[in-house]
Parts: structure tokens; C-alpha cells; sequence
């Protein structure tokens, strides 16, 4: 008897195991992997320990037969918690800031679509899925990725409606190697701004193009750069990314140097974030401007006396204030018309 039960326990115990969804226990490379070979997608729910909703469907939805058949049978289904583990980085990488969130992954890894928020019914969380597969948006890519000159426009419309920014910025990246570099910025030149920092391939084409970008969309393309540099979201990338404060004076420094048209932009910057740059690196700094502005026009060399002079009446530094007029009289005097460094300095 004691046997005839044991059995009828583990059979129940396998058919209950077999019936919920079965969770990957490899990474996400490995899961994509396995999806390929059994003609699977990804899916991926990412929660946090904070999240209510999350962990209702962890106990009382994902153990349902119901719900187990529909999932395996169609994806390779992968669950984080973000705040306990992140080893695939998958929430900056996909950009999620909400939860519960499941993401759809193709072949490649990349998201065609997500589904957020809860459910208390296998029925409600079956439909979410399937409703968010069958998403006119998601056709829409599917289109995009196909043809992306035709179907490029009408994606992006789509987009700004919902506000999906981290997909319209690749929309843009792939639009920007699907067009020549004019046609681009023809059509796009003022929305780019929004997506894309000074560190990108678009607008650096920009930048080092920037005769002829002036030449062809004239003030409003200079007052686009000039306003992303000294835009605080540049500063706060500046903060995070660029903790290392000698790459940020090299950064700094390369900008200015290189494209002389954004200092008096950069002087506001730097005015404005007096700690980025350390007292110590003060020198080396004017080293680095003093040669490469001997490749620069009177112009824009006053832009750099302008730079010079303004760091040189901050009192935090004060103790390099000698060599900052130093640098700056050096750069004044090979102007044709010498300016008063008095003026700027007082």
C-alpha cells in the first residue's frame, strides 16, 4: 500500500512539474542558442524583490498547467531579478525601468516587442502575451527591418506615440547607414539631437563635417551642437561615464581643440561644473589648447582666450590663475589684432 502511494505521489509530483513553466537556467546567450535549435523565441521576465505583481505571478500564475503548456511550448523562458542578479546585464541592455516586464527576443537577441504588468488569471496572462506578439507595432518592425526606407517614417510616427525612445534612437542608427549622409540629416537633422550624445556616429559626422553641415542647414545646426554640449544631460554623461577625471580633461580638451566652434559653449560647461576639472590637470590642459590652436583662425582662437580667461576668475583656480594668463597671452599674441587681456579678465 505504502508503495502504491509513494508512486501515485511521484507521479503526481512529476505530471505537476512537467505542467509548470520551465524556467532556463543558462544565460542568455546559451538560451538564444537553444531557441535557434528547437525554433523558439526568448522570453525574458525581469523582475525586482520590491515588486508585488511579480512575485504573484512567480507563486500563482507560472506553476499553472495551463500557462506552463502555452510558454514551453513556444519559448525558451528566462526570469531575473534584477536586484538580487543582473549577470547578463540585460536591464541597461534592454532598457527597462518597470516591473514585472517580458521581453520578446528574436534569433539575434533583439527585443520585437514587450509585455508589462500583472495578472491574476492564466487566461489574462496568456492574452497579455499574445496580445503584445500581435501588436500592430511590432508588424510595423517587422516591416521596418525589411524595408527600412519605405517603412522607416510610419515606424517612427508609431513610436513618438507610445514614447519609445531606446527604439526610436535604433530606428535612427539604421536609418542613418540606410540613407547617404544627406538625405539623413535632410529629413532627420532635428530630431536627432533628442536620441544622440556628441560620442555618437551621427552626430560626430556632423561635427567633423561641420563646413559643410553649416554650409548646407546653416545657424539652427550650430545652435543644435552648441546647445547639446552645454545641455545637462551632456554634463550628467560627462559625470557617469567619465569618472576617471584625467579622460574627462582629455575629452574636454580634444573638443575644444578640435572643433574651436563650440568653445564659448564649453566655456558655459565648464562654468557651470567648476569640480569636473582638477587644479592639477589645469596645466596640462593649456599645453594641449596653446598647440593646437596654431592650427586655428583669429576667430576661434578668441573663443579660446574666452575659455582661458573664465576659468583663470574662478577662485578654485586661483593657484593656476598665473599659468592660464600665461597661456593666454601667448595665444593673444599671435592674434593680428592683440586683444587686452584686462578687459577679459576683470
Amino acid at each position: 500500500m505504502k508503495k502504491i502511494l509513494l508512486f501515485i505521489f511521484i507521479i503526481a509530483f512529476i505530471g505537476s512539474s512537467a505542467a509548470q513553466v520551465t524556467v532556463f537556467e543558462g544565460s542568455l546567450k546559451e538560451a538564444i542558442i537553444k531557441g535557434n535549435t528547437e525554433g523558439k523565441q526568448v522570453l525574458a521576465m525581469l523582475s525586482s524583490t520590491t515588486c508585488a505583481p511579480c512575485k504573484a505571478i512567480v507563486a500563482d500564475i507560472l506553476p499553472l498547467e495551463e500557462v506552463g503548456s502555452y510558454v514551453n511550448k513556444n519559448y525558451i523562458f528566462l526570469k531575473y531579478i534584477i536586484d538580487e542578479a543582473d549577470p547578463d546585464d540585460i536591464q541597461k541592455t534592454y532598457g527597462v525601468s518597470s516591473y514585472p516586464t517580458f521581453l520578446f527576443l528574436d534569433k539575434d537577441g533583439k527585443e520585437f516587442t514587450r509585455a508589462t504588468g500583472g495578472a491574476n488569471s492564466a487566461k489574462i496572462f496568456i492574452d497579455k502575451l499574445e496580445s503584445a506578439k500581435s501588436d500592430p507595432l511590432n508588424m510595423l518592425r517587422e516591416k521596418f527591418v525589411s524595408n527600412p526606407a519605405e517603412y522607416g517614417d510610419k515606424y517612427i510616427e508609431s513610436l513618438v506615440k507610445v514614447g519609445d525612445k531606446r527604439k526610436l534612437k535604433e530606428v535612427y542608427e539604421t536609418l542613418f547607414y540606410t540613407y547617404s549622409e544627406e538625405t539623413f540629416f535632410d529629413k532627420y537633422l532635428s530630431k536627432v539631437q533628442y536620441f544622440f550624445g556628441l560620442d555618437s556616429q551621427i552626430i560626430n559626422y556632423l561635427i567633423e563635417n561641420f563646413e559643410w553641415a553649416e554650409k548646407r542647414y546653416g545657424e539652427k545646426c550650430t545652435m543644435m551642437l552648441k546647445s547639446m554640449v552645454s545641455n545637462p544631460a551632456w554634463t550628467l554623461t560627462l559625470t557617469k561615464e567619465r569618472s576617471d577625471q584625467k579622460q574627462l580633461l582629455n575629452e574636454l580638451s580634444t573638443t575644444i581643440g578640435k572643433y574651436p566652434f563650440l568653445s564659448s559653449a564649453l566655456t558655459d560647461f565648464t562654468l557651470q561644473n567648476k569640480g569636473l576639472i582638477l587644479e592639477s590637470d589645469i596645466s596640462s590642459l593649456c599645453k594641449i589648447l596653446l598647440k593646437r590652436s596654431q592650427t586655428l583662425n583669429d576667430s576661434d582662437k578668441q573663443n579660446l582666450l574666452i575659455f582661458l580667461t573664465h576659468l583663470a576668475k574662478q577662485k578654485n583656480y586661483d593657484i593656476h590663475k598665473p599659468i592660464l594668463i600665461d597661456t593666454a597671452d601667448k595665444l593673444s599674441n599671435t592674434l593680428k589684432n592683440k586683444i587686452n587681456l584686462t578687459q577679459l579678465l576683470f
